[in-house]
């Protein structure tokens, strides 16, 4: 009698007796089956009521009584029943054969194939890995539908053979290479689960820092409120300290000082004066061709090229947040992008339309912490709007970086200046010109919109903040509409001169990086680049000598 057991194996015989010998099914109608055989005899062909019965209309090469296999004297014997259809054992055609492990049977011509396993009693409870192996590629080999299907029927029957038929050793090695990937995987999903988790915490974080950092309108309307008194304050201080060393030498006059401390006091008085008549001369000279620079830069994915946008914003301008008080943020659809704005100076040294300035400028992240932590394998700052308003011009220009220093902070601008004449800035030819205590003068936009607003009259800086609000972009086009785009200059000393450093008092800050410093004689000697703020406000330019060198070397992109 024939027992089929489940998809993949069979049994013919008594449940209890041990297989005397296995028939692999590697083609036909019971291809990828394995049979163990407990029989003395065991007979073959379609009738079914053969002990192993093949279809007759898959297997139409079997006979009815094709074949029959009895064991004789230990010995496993295969015998033709004299079907018109042939029986071949390793290719050859034979009536009857004693037959050898791993011999290859065939049951008429173009009909199935049997691998027999003929083996010891271990043979029925376990399989060697190498019979495994060599039954699975006989199976796929006998498919012959293409090497992916032969592939996949190779491996689906490795696989089934090992977990039912293998020694429990190889069974446990063949579950852990299963079970392997399928770990790694999820390893790997958990890792990178992680991994985006803590990325976004951190953008989150970061994202929240940004936002702190906007200015409201109050405190923007507070901030130029307090500018305005400080320059109040600096021109009154100015002109204490003038109308007080005036009278000092007119008192000194009066009471018959002597000739000597008389001369000394009215050189200090005309130096002062001269340098009011030097720094009034160069800003009239060059004042229009220091522009103020405003931008605005944000990030991108750099897998996809999408921009970081927060997921939505009231109608205040306040992005959605989340249950933390964190900035929701999302990688698509149309919600505005997050963006940073900045601004600071520049001048012409080149009237075919070329820029000097920080390289921190034209690269600004670098400059903030908050934004430079985004920056990363997922991120990248990208610029999106950088201009040069000029003064008493009240359209922008389109800036695009030319070149930027790796030795210092500096950097090349270009942009096109349309017919426009703008005279550029005179720089100094050699270092050595400058010296410890020299008078300078600096000239930038310290403190940005702050210095602008204040310098206007209440009520036109009141109007152009309520129309504008603090976008950056509506607030320097008014500006430039209202002509009060003009360069804040400060004067002062020289401190120290280093080779790649020159150390200055003369009063800026955030907002003037990238003006030009000036000696009494008109000429650029460095450009401004970094506050000293724990050394009592002094400050930090780059030598003239790294730009006229940036201006000689080929440009390249930044």
């Amino acid at each position: 009698m024939s027992k089929t057991l489940p998809e993949s194996d069979g049994k013919i015989g008594r449940d209890h007796d041990v297989g005397t010998f296995a028939l692999v099914h590697l083609s036909g109608s019971r291809r990828g089956l394995t049979q163990e055989c407990a029989v003395d005899r065991l007979r073959i062909g379609t009738d079914p009521t053969n002990d192993l019965a093949f279809d007759p209309l898959r297997d139409a090469a079997v006979s009815p009584f094709h074949a029959e296999i009895t064991v004789e004297n230990c010995e496993v014997v295969l015998r033709h029943k004299g079907s018109p259809n042939s029986t071949f054992v390793n290719h050859q055609c034979v009536p009857e054969i004693i037959l050898q492990d791993n011999d290859l049977l065939r049951f008429g011509i173009g009909g199935p194939q049997v691998r027999i396993r003929i083996k010891p009693e271990a043979y029925a409870s376990c399989k060697p890995v190498w019979d495994i192996f060599c039954d699975c590629r006989d199976i796929a080999g006998a498919a012959q539908r293409g090497w992916v299907v032969g592939a996949a029927l190779f491996f689906r029957h490795l696989l089934s053979d090992l977990v039912f038929h293998a020694t429990v050793p190889i069974r446990l090695l063949a579950g852990t290479l299963v079970l392997l990937p399928f770990a790694l995987v999820l390893g790997l999903f958990f890792y990178q689960y992680q991994a985006r988790q803590a990325d976004e915490r951190q953008i989150r974080g970061l994202l929240e820092q940004i936002e702190t950092s906007r200015v409201s309108q109050r405190e923007l309307e507070k901030r130029v409120q307090e500018e305005r008194q400080r320059a109040t304050e600096l021109l009154d201080e100015q002109k204490k300290q003038a109308d007080t060393l005036t009278a000092f030498v007119r008192r000194k006059e009066k009471e018959m000082g002597t000739e000597a401390e008389v001369s000394a006091l009215k050189q200090q008085l005309r130096a002062v004066e001269s340098g009011h008549v030097a720094a009034e001369r160069i800003i009239r000279a060059y004042g229009g061709s220091v522009a103020f620079l405003q931008g605005t830069f944000g990030f991108v994915e750099i897998s996809s090229g999408r921009p970081l946008r927060y997921q939505g914003v009231h109608p205040t301008g306040e992005p959605f947040r989340d249950a933390d008080g964190h900035p929701l943020f999302t990688f698509g659809g149309e919600t505005p992008p997050v963006t940073v704005s900045f601004t600071g100076t520049g001048f012409l040294v080149d009237a075919r339309g070329v820029l000097m300035t920080n390289r921190h400028l034209a690269r600004p992240w670098e400059m903030d912490p908050a934004t430079r932590q985004l920056i990363g394998p997922d991120l990248e700052p990208r610029l999106l709007r950088f201009r040069a308003f000029f003064p008493g011009v009240p359209a922008p220009f389109d800036l695009t970086v030319a070149s930027v220093s790796e030795q210092a902070d500096l950097a090349l601008l270009r942009y096109d200046p349309g017919g426009l004449k703008i005279p550029a800035l005179p720089l100094a030819s050699s270092p050595t010109g400058v010296t410890v205590g020299e008078s300078i003068l600096v000239l930038g936009y310290p403190t940005g919109f702050d210095a602008l607003l204040a310098r206007a009259a209440q009520h036109v800086s009141s109007d152009i903040m309520k129309r504008a609000g603090t976008d950056a972009d509506r607030l320097a086009q008014a500006l430039a509409e209202h002509k009060l785009i003009r360069p804040l200059a400060t004067q002062g000393h020289v401190g120290d001169l280093l080779t790649d450093r020159l150390l200055y008092d003369a009063q800026t800050t955030q907002g003037g990086s990238g003006g030009p410093v000036f000696n009494l004689r008109g000429e650029v000697i460095a450009v401004n680049s970094m506050i000293l703020r724990r050394f009592g406000g002094a400050n930090i330019g780059v030598p003239v000598q790294f730009g006229i060198a940036l201006l000689r070397e080929r440009p390249s992109s930044g």
